[in-house]
């Protein structure tokens, strides 16, 4: 089984076996989220990516001041 082209029985665990993958089966092809329900208009994408900036950012200047902090033998 499984090397015949042939697939093993529902819930396709172990190695090796194909089939769906791993924890595939629990969803059966329905989304838990309703389709739309996460449309965004394009000011609030325009504000998301720029507070994904300011935090990217920010942890940005958290690792130059670590370097500079590791670089000075504090």
């Amino acid at each position: 089984m499984g090397f015949q082209g042939n697939s093993p029985a529902w819930p396709y665990v172990g190695r090796g076996r194909g089939g769906l993958p791993r924890c595939g089966y629990f969803l059966s092809g329905q989304a838990s989220i309703p389709h739309g329900a996460l449309k965004t208009t394009r000011e609030q994408e325009i504000n998301w990516l720029k507070s994904q900036a300011e935090d990217i950012k920010a942890e940005l200047n958290q690792v130059e001041s670590r370097i500079l902090d590791l670089e000075t033998g504090k």
